[in-house]
């Protein structure tokens, strides 16, 4: 399996995580505020990925000495630490904030609703990658509206898209995942994925603990009344699936990681359907044939492309 097709599958399953991680999210906030949420979710990956380094780490050291090297020459360069961190940095700020602010809005936003406004990062994303130079294919440029058009017959439901204080954060929330997947791009391809991970959700921990003190009052029995929430967002959402965009989006350009990862919506729907027995109409599996269909093109028209062009030294 080529690289382009592992990171397409790394994604596909990252979407799924996130497309079933709506609920943990609305359900945990029945019983603590977003910020105490973010922390304790953000503590866990932390822990998680943390585990996960040490023991990646001490693999590397044990081959290290099996192969004669010396622990000199593996250690890494004053450069690529201070790479590490302005990358680590980078990706935890505007994940903090894309997350509080999706957070926030899902408390007075529908989850359909928000994750339609959510998904506008398709759009932003080729416009913000073209001010950086990057410029979009004509065929990603055509995709993204056919997306577009089937996440609002899937996620609306006849709403209108009035705009109120909770729509306002959920467009602010799409602005900060468009830059987060930028800024994956920009340092996946030269730094461990797994370290970058570590270090964005430390920087996520550190903003929402300080926000958490300052304006919310943590109360640790609401905390384990919703501990299962917790759990699934910050192991599988942010420990495991978020790593895993990392990890594709070395060998994969962020404008068709876009579209690989708006099929979380898609994803919720069909989670629905399947465990919870919910009734799917017309309108909302026309919305997920028309996503697939953008996602399909946008894959197909990626494969033509050479691995090299996807992780090259063009990145801003």
């Amino acid at each position: 399996m080529s690289k382009k097709m592992q990171s397409s599958l790394l994604l596909l399953i990252a979407a799924f995580i996130w497309g079933s991680a709506f609920v943990a999210q609305r359900s945990g906030m029945a019983y603590i505020g977003p910020l105490t949420f973010m922390f304790f979710r953000s503590l866990l990956a932390c822990l998680f990925l943390a585990a996960v380094y040490a023991i990646s780490r001490a693999k590397a050291r044990k081959a290290q000495v099996l192969s004669g090297e010396s622990a000199v020459s593996g250690q890494p360069s004053h450069a690529y630490r201070k790479h590490t961190l302005a990358g680590g940095i980078s990706c935890g700020v505007v994940l903090f904030a894309a997350s509080l602010l999706q957070q926030y809005g899902l408390v007075t936003v529908s989850a359909g609703k928000t994750g339609f406004i959510t998904a506008l990062y398709l759009a932003l994303v080729p416009i913000f990658a073209a001010f950086l130079g990057k410029k979009p294919r004509i065929i990603h440029v055509i995709c993204v509206p056919i997306a577009l058009l089937g996440l609002w017959l899937l996620n609306m439901k006849g709403a209108s898209l009035s705009i109120g204080r909770g729509e306002f954060l959920d467009f602010l929330c799409a602005i900060g995942f468009a830059w987060h997947i930028l800024f994956v791009d920009r340092f996946s391809a030269s730094i461990n994925g797994v370290l970058l991970s570590l270090m964005q959700f430390t920087v996520c921990t550190i903003l929402s603990f300080v926000g958490m003190l300052l304006f919310e009052t943590p109360s640790m029995p609401a905390v384990a009344s919703c501990f299962v929430s917790i759990a699934y967002a910050g192991l599988l959402s942010s420990g495991i699936a978020f790593t895993f965009q990392i990890l594709a989006q070395k060998h994969i350009e962020p404008t068709v990681a876009c579209f690989l990862m708006s099929l979380e919506s898609v994803f919720s729907v069909l989670s629905g359907w399947l465990v919870l027995h919910e009734h799917l109409n017309l309108r909302e599996l026309s919305g997920c044939a028309i996503v697939f269909a953008a996602v399909l093109l946008s894959q197909l028209a990626s494969s033509r492309q050479p691995v090299a062009d996807a992780a090259d030294d063009s990145r801003w």
